[in-house]
């Protein structure tokens, strides 16, 4: 992306990506060929620039740069007040960055490419036998530390005993 322009926006509240992707997943964040869109007030000057250098939108969470998506296009809409606002035309996929401390900024700013952190490797796509495996590791974990050998330890029969503590009827961890 280094001969690109780009946009950064901050993507106020959401916790992570995966909360960013469930609400461009919404169909009132779609347009309406399915593409996910960002309404904003102030249209980009330099759109053909934006476009033309097939630049992204950079999404900053919580004061991290976390992601971005590539802009597709950009669209008029009148909202229900009559003024009429820019949509940023967003492709559904979200590619993480190297997460980039930034400070907050109000609306978006211009972005140039030399600026812009790299992309991560993509992470590998679990298949159901890998979840299968992770599952189990957890529940064999978790069945552990409720045996109570786990906090307790083996104890020789002449040592003090510890009262048993009350068993916690929440699991201890939660994935």
């Amino acid at each position: 992306m280094a001969g690109s322009l780009n946009i950064i926006k901050l993507s106020v509240g959401t916790e992570d990506v995966g909360d960013l992707a469930a609400w461009q997943s919404l169909p009132q964040a779609q347009t309406a060929d399915g593409l996910p869109r960002h309404i904003t007030r102030m249209w980009p000057k330099r759109e053909a620039e934006i476009l033309s250098s097939e630049g992204s939108v950079y999404w900053v969470i919580k004061g991290v740069i976390l992601c971005r998506q590539k802009l597709v296009r950009f669209d008029r809409v009148t909202g229900s007040d009559g003024i009429e606002r820019c949509a940023m035309v967003l492709e559904p996929e979200l590619i993480r960055v190297t997460p980039t401390p930034r400070r907050p900024f109000q609306g978006w700013r211009y972005f140039a490419g030399g600026d812009a952190p790299a992309d991560l490797e993509p992470l590998p796509i679990l298949t159901p036998n890998a979840r299968q495996m992770m599952r189990c590791r957890r529940n064999s974990r978790r069945h552990w530390r409720n045996s109570g050998l786990f906090n307790r330890g083996f104890r020789r029969s002449d040592q003090w005993r510890r009262p048993a503590l009350p068993r916690r009827s929440v699991p201890m961890c939660r994935w």
